[in-house]
């Protein structure tokens, strides 16, 4: 109309005010990278660049009419950053989901996995951290969201995601070039993998072919466990070659020597940081112990996250709730090499009241 080359919807959020654009459909966000709709039920995701200290991650429900404000410049995540002339906090909407700058430094956004091939992933919108290659998967089960932070699996560089035609996942890594396939680690968890150069190769008498295969001791019962890992070829009517392996689970390596937490009040929401100490049966710091942890938070609501011990035997956690109340910070399993969490002895569990 008159050389416009696109038309506003007469519903939109902002049409005839004298503040804000026409077009625009939601405010507040810094710099979102990336944003998705899930394919199966029309929400959109919006993952959105810090400024400092936190990288955050938006949701927006089909029905929403728009017209929402993300927070930014006054809220970055859930933390106030710049509040002059801001209105009262009720004019915000808050992500579903943050990290600090302790677990990576630039958030990209994934995208709802809608595939057949992985059940255990279906309807979990996965993420990564630019830095670190650390991945997170979002789920809202009756209006509440969990999340769960997986140890790096590509490093540093992971700056997009897409969606083939039958909902599989792709992962794209700047700095080396590689586009990677997200899928699932076994039939019993989500835990993503990537899987490099996973289809194609040949195979030739004589010539040896390395596979990596990684195993998760993590949640196994102590014992011993055997099966067949199995190499299928593309070609028509090709037999499968099935390699026998086992693994060996035990609970003699680990213990969690101490649980520190330390709470901090906020507007109308409560930081909470803990650490765990991860020590072997002599009593040595055990560094690259991956240990799992549950929140639960004062409303009850819990959250399960995962970090990677460092070389003084500290794995770091953070979480944000509604609060005052009590927050507790539970050990699930700590697993390295095979071994898992020895229970013996240690203190599994700590609370603090945050006023």
């Amino acid at each position: 109309d008159g050389g416009t080359p696109y038309g506003i919807p007469p519903d939109n959020p902002f049409v005839g005010d004298p503040t804000t654009l026409d077009e625009i459909w939601a405010l507040g966000v810094r710099n979102p990278w990336r944003v998705a709709f899930d394919r199966l039920t029309g929400d959109l995701y919006v993952a959105d660049v810090g400024q400092n200290t936190w990288e955050e991650v938006d949701f927006q429900p089909a029905a929403s009419p728009g017209g929402e404000n993300y927070g930014w410049r006054c809220y970055e995540g859930n933390h106030p950053y710049n509040t002059s002339g801001c209105g009262p906090i009720g004019d915000y909407d808050f992500p579903i989901f943050e990290y600090d700058h302790g677990e990576g430094c630039s958030v990209t956004g994934g995208a709802v996995y809608r595939g057949l091939d992985y059940p255990a992933m279906y309807g979990h919108y996965l993420m990564a951290d630019y830095c670190t290659g650390s991945f997170w998967s979002l789920a809202q089960d009756a209006g509440t969201w969990s999340d769960f932070q997986y140890p790096a699996v590509t490093g540093f560089g992971i700056v997009t995601f897409g969606e083939g035609r039958d909902g599989q996942l792709y992962a794209g890594n700047i700095s080396n070039g590689i586009i990677y396939r997200v899928v699932d680690a076994g039939p019993t968890d989500a835990l993503p993998w990537l899987a490099e150069g996973a289809t194609g190769g040949t195979l030739a008498p004589g010539v040896a072919v390395d596979v990596p295969v990684t195993f998760d001791a993590a949640g196994l019962a102590v014992g011993n466990y055997a099966g067949n890992l199995v190499v299928a070829s593309d070609a028509a009517n090709a037999p499968l070659l099935e390699v026998p392996v086992s693994l060996e689970v035990t609970d003699q390596a680990l213990r969690s020597a101490f649980i520190g937490l330390w709470g901090a009040p906020l507007p109308n929401f409560r930081y909470v940081r803990g650490v765990v100490v991860v020590r072997d049966l002599a009593n040595v710091p055990a560094p690259d112990a991956m240990v799992t942890i549950t929140w639960t938070r004062p409303n009850g609501s819990t959250v399960m996250r995962s970090a990677i011990s460092n070389a003084s035997g500290l794995a770091w956690f953070q979480v944000i709730g509604p609060g005052p109340g009590n927050f507790t910070l539970t050990v699930n399993d700590i697993a390295k090499d095979g071994y898992l969490f020895d229970a013996a002895g240690s203190v599994l569990t700590r609370t603090i009241a945050v006023p």
